[in-house]
């Protein structure tokens, strides 16, 4: 089974670095009410996992928003940051 979608790209992000950008705010205004806000590269990409959802509670994160933030950590995580380089 297969399934084909056609859509416009009105609307879609199609810019990596804005998509960081907004997840890089999302970072620190979400967890800055509780406590100072760690370095992206603080923990390893598996880490953020566990890390992030002990957090979750303590939020008003819609579930997007979660998965967006959850991917941004890891993405600048200790392991992937050393292993890319700048993003």
């Amino acid at each position: 089974m297969s399934l084909d979608l056609w859509t416009t790209n009105e609307g879609l992000n199609v810019s990596l670095a804005d998509m960081w950008a907004y997840s890089s705010n999302l970072f620190n205004s979400t967890c800055s009410v509780c406590h100072s806000v760690p370095k992206e590269e603080h923990l390893l990409a598996n880490q953020w996992i566990g890390n992030l959802n002990a957090m979750k509670r303590y939020t008003s994160l819609t579930p997007d928003q979660y998965r967006l933030l959850l991917g941004y950590l890891q993405n600048h995580s200790m392991d992937v940051h050393e292993n890319i380089g700048a993003h």
